[in-house]
């Protein structure tokens, strides 16, 4: 084989491998990385040829088209029949108690509520009819086992020329008060003022006495309270 001869085989060998790397890149890149393919359609006679548009175009009276490899979407069918029940499993073993938790910290402590009813027991009575000339008790009020503040008062006057004293006891709680009237027709009055508990049923009375004294109105009042603080 003379020289002329090797050049063109080498020559038509050096075609044939291009032609296989162009075929090889076409066959890589239709349809594209997106899936998609690219052709041209000819105006003129209706031709249409595909295309790698990354070593290809379209040419003049050409016009470029594309279309998925892969059809859209379509409807979505109906639900399925629902499948039966599965059987229940078996009850799992009980797992141990956890650690009991820390004690939270103490909320900030509400507004006070509305005081409830007090109920103040009272007894009013007008004048004795007579001087006080020896003691005797002028009024009187019960109370329920509980805690009080006592309060006695006596207005009166002396009916003699002397100076004469007025005095009363509160019993219980056994307080003693004296009023001093010097002349005739002086008046004044008399408080007495005690703390008293009793744990059951009481009767408190006013006793009052005093040469030629005339008592007009006495009250007793007995206001409860929670507690007593006496200093």
């Amino acid at each position: 084989m003379n020289s002329t001869s090797l050049r063109v085989l080498f020559a038509f060998g050096a075609v044939a491998t291009s032609l296989a790397v162009v075929c090889s890149n076409a066959a890589a890149s239709i349809p594209d990385a997106s899936g998609v393919i690219h052709g041209c359609y000819n105006r003129t006679n209706g031709g249409t040829r595909i295309i790698d548009t990354a070593i290809d175009a379209c040419r003049t009276g050409e016009v470029a088209i594309q279309w998925n490899q892969i059809g859209p979407q379509g409807p979505q069918g109906p639900q399925g029949v629902q499948g039966v029940t599965g059987a229940t499993g078996a009850t799992g073993a009980t797992g141990a108690t956890g650690a009991t938790g820390a004690t939270g910290a103490t909320g900030p402590q509400g507004p006070a509520g509305p005081a409830g009813a007090v109920t103040v027991f009272i007894r009013e009575l007008p004048g004795t009819s007579g001087a006080l000339d020896n003691p005797v008790v002028i009024n009187s009020l019960n109370l329920p086992a509980g805690t009080y503040l006592l309060t006695a008062t006596v207005s009166a006057f002396n009916n003699d020329g002397d100076p004469q004293t007025l005095s009363c006891t509160l019993n219980p709680p056994a307080r003693t008060e004296h009023l001093r009237m010097l002349g005739d027709n002086i008046g004044g009055q008399l408080t007495i003022i005690a703390p008293f508990s009793t744990p059951a049923a009481a009767l408190v009375t006013l006793t009052c006495g005093g040469f030629q004294i005339l008592a007009n109105r006495n009250v007793i009042t007995a206001l409860p309270v929670s507690a007593l603080n006496i200093q």
